[in-house]
């Protein structure tokens, strides 16, 4: 019997992460480190046996996901059910904006992000 093992990985950094920005579905791409980091993870990953890579839809994951495969050109499935939650009215919006316009919303999320949903999202 063979054990099967998941690995998760992270998108590299996008501009919304480097600016402190709530960006879920907003499709940015990677930064420059961020490409750095998918190379950085994809090296890391190179001696490890990989079946399957699946994604988000969004090009942050997909370009991420590149630097994975490539080494034995694993082929990526984008499954929907991956994509990042849209944040309403927080979309591409600072922490700090989002805290002086949405208070209550705010204190509510900071306090319990799993059970909260941000305004309109």
């Amino acid at each position: 019997m063979s054990i099967s093992r998941f690995i998760l990985v992270r998108h590299g950094e996008t501009a919304g992460n480097k600016d402190g920005l709530f960006y879920g579905s907003t499709d940015l791409p990677l930064t420059e480190h961020g490409h750095r980091q998918a190379a950085a993870v994809a090296d890391y990953l190179h001696d490890i046996h990989i079946d399957t890579i699946l994604i988000s839809e969004l090009q942050r994951a997909r370009q991420t996901a590149e630097y994975i495969r490539a080494p034995e050109n694993h082929h990526y499935h984008c499954d929907p059910r991956l994509n990042e939650m849209h944040f309403g009215e927080w979309e591409m919006q600072h922490y700090r904006e989002i805290a002086a316009r949405f208070p209550a919303d705010w204190e509510t999320w900071m306090n319990d992000w799993l059970h909260a949903a941000p305004t309109g999202g």
